[in-house]
């Protein structure tokens, strides 16, 4: 696994963009400015390429990342070897966010799909500015909340549903959370995945996952656009969530 590194952007990142983009991160949405700019002076601009590693298990949980453009995968491999994909994330979200509670040693990873910035704060000056904004405190423990919630939902389809009741489930919930209507042949999830990366959001070999691709797409229930899924039948797939 390629080691985790960091660059600088560009100098026209200057604190005035650290605000910009802070105003667009989802926990600080309804700050004003003034409030936002007091925790501009803590954080540093980063630039990841794709498939480079933000962070990796063993490092040190001391810092939390503020997505500002691109897609980041959240994966952890287990004891067999495989990798498992726990989230993908768009601009907006915030990760690494268990930095908030503790230190501790990471256990999973984080890689840019795409080109990324994103914004780093050292744990304790986030927690000192949480502890003046507690409002603040609280949309990071949903965060959590919510990300241990989609955890659940993963598991219970490992558990109760077969390979393509599980690619149906993800299709569903992607579209849930990245979907458009900007396509002609229905709801388009823009983001490019591999049969690789679908197989480790699913649970399944590489093999299984693309043979259930082909079948959802030979089935009328979904088009593929440069590795992207677009939904042409919504009520199929949620159908097949109904069989189990």
């Amino acid at each position: 696994m390629a080691m985790a590194t960091e660059k600088s952007t560009p100098a026209h990142s200057a604190a005035i963009n650290k605000v910009w983009y802070l105003k667009h991160i989802n926990i600080f949405a309804g700050f004003d400015e003034a409030e936002i700019r007091l925790f501009e002076p803590y954080l540093v601009h980063r630039h990841f390429e794709p498939k480079e590693m933000i962070f990796l298990p063993g490092d040190q949980g001391d810092k939390v990342y503020f997505l500002k453009e691109g897609l980041v995968k959240l994966a952890r491999i287990s004891q067999g070897g495989k990798e498992v994909t726990l989230a993908i994330l768009e601009r907006g979200e915030i990760f690494g966010e268990h930095a908030f509670l503790d230190q501790m040693v990471r256990e999973t990873y984080a890689q840019a799909m795409t080109k990324v910035l994103v914004c780093i704060a050292r744990q304790r000056d986030f927690q000192k500015f949480v502890e003046r904004k507690p409002a603040l405190g609280i949309r990071v423990s949903q965060t959590i909340n919510d990300r241990a919630r989609d955890l659940e939902h993963q598991l219970e389809d490992l558990v109760f549903r077969d390979v393509p009741g599980r690619l149906a489930s993800l299709i569903l919930r992607l579209a849930d959370k990245h979907g458009t209507d900007k396509h002609p042949e229905g709801e388009l999830i823009d983001i490019r995945l591999t049969h690789q990366e679908i197989a480790s959001l699913i649970g399944s070999t590489r093999e299984s996952a693309s043979i259930n691709v082909s079948r959802l797409r030979d089935g009328g229930l979904i088009a593929i656009d440069k590795h992207r899924f677009v939904i042409t039948n919504r009520g199929g797939l949620e159908a097949m969530l109904d069989e189990f």
